[in-house]
C-alpha cells in the first residue's frame, strides 16, 4: 500500500486542493518504492505547478510538430567512418526556454502523450536520414528509443511503425529500435511479443543501458540483438580503471560471440577509443 499525506490547514484548507495534494504526494510515495507514505511538500507543489506547464507547452509542441531531432554520429572504430546515426530528441520552448529529455519524456509518458511523441520523432529522424544518405549517397542506419510504456500502449496486432517506413519509403533494416532492460525486467511476455514482431517486420535492435540491470546475460540468452550499447558509465574511467577496462572488455568479446555487434557512449578522448 502507498499512502499520500496532505495537512489540514497547514498545507491547504480548499478541499480539491487537499484531495490534489494527497494524490502528488501519493505518486510521490510510489516513485520511492511504494509499500510507502509521503507527505505533500512545497518542493512536490513547485514540482507539480512545473509539470503541469509542460505538459501544456509540450501538448502544444506536438501537435506543431515543433520537437527537432538532432542526429548523433556512430563511428567505425576500424575506418573511422559515419556507419550508424542515433536520434536524440531536443525541445527548446517559446516560454519555458530548453526542456531536457529526461523531463520531457517522463511528462509525455505520465500523460499518455509518448506515443505521439515518439512516432513524431521516428519520422523526423527517418527523413534527416534520408536526406543524410542521399548527400553521401550511402545508406544510413539511424537508432531511435522507445520507452517501455510505448511497448505497453501498443496494438497487439500491429505496430505505427511498420506503417510509417512504408509510408516514408525506407528500408526498416535501416532503423534500429533501442529498449532498455526495463522492458525485459517489467514485462517479459510484452517485450518477447512486441521485440520478435519488430524482427518479423525487418527492423533491427538493440540494447541500451547494457550492463546497469541485473539480469543482463539472460536477456541476451532469450532475446535476439543486433547490437548491445555499453553504457557511458563504464567508459567515463576507461583508461585509468583497470575493472571497467575488464568490464568492457569482456563485453565487447561476449557480444561478439553471440554474433553481436557493440556500441560504445561517451569515447571522448584517444586513450579510451585506443
Amino acid at each position: 500500500t502507498s499512502i499520500g499525506i496532505c495537512l489540514y490547514p497547514s498545507d491547504t484548507s480548499d478541499p480539491d486542493e487537499l484531495l490534489a495534494s494527497a494524490d502528488q504526494a501519493l505518486y510521490s510515495a510510489k516513485d520511492y518504492g511504494r509499500n510507502n507514505f509521503s507527505y505533500f511538500t512545497n518542493e512536490l507543489r513547485a514540482k507539480a505547478s512545473r509539470e503541469q506547464q509542460v505538459q501544456q507547452r509540450l501538448r502544444l509542441a506536438i501537435e506543431n510538430e515543433s520537437l527537432d531531432v538532432h542526429l548523433q554520429p556512430i563511428m567505425n572504430v576500424n575506418t573511422g567512418d559515419i556507419s550508424h546515426l542515433e536520434a536524440l530528441a531536443r525541445w527548446h520552448d517559446a516560454e519555458l526556454g530548453q526542456v531536457f529529455p529526461d523531463e520531457f519524456i517522463a511528462v509525455a509518458e505520465h500523460s499518455g502523450m509518448i506515443r505521439r511523441l515518439g512516432l513524431q520523432i521516428a519520422k523526423k529522424a527517418i527523413i534527416y536520414t534520408q536526406r543524410l544518405s542521399a548527400a553521401l549517397n550511402k545508406p544510413l542506419q539511424v537508432s531511435i528509443n522507445r520507452s517501455t510504456l510505448e511497448f505497453e500502449l501498443l496494438n497487439e496486432e500491429s505496430d505505427p511503425l511498420f506503417n510509417l517506413v512504408t509510408q516514408l519509403d525506407f528500408d526498416p533494416k535501416y532503423l534500429c529500435i533501442e529498449v532498455t532492460e526495463n522492458l525485459m525486467l517489467k514485462n517479459p511476455a510484452i517485450a518477447e511479443a512486441s521485440l520478435k514482431r519488430l524482427r518479423k517486420y525487418g527492423f533491427t535492435l538493440s540494447m541500451d543501458d547494457f550492463g546497469r540491470g541485473y539480469s543482463s546475460l539472460s536477456n541476451l540468452k532469450h532475446f535476439i540483438f543486433d547490437s548491445v550499447k555499453v553504457d557511458r558509465s563504464f567508459v567515463d574511467e576507461l583508461d585509468k580503471d583497470r575493472y571497467n577496462f575488464i568490464l568492457v572488455k569482456t563485453i565487447i568479446e561476449m557480444a561478439h560471440n553471440f554474433g553481436m555487434k557493440t556500441i560504445i557512449e561517451g569515447v571522448e578522448n584517444q586513450a579510451q577509443l585506443d
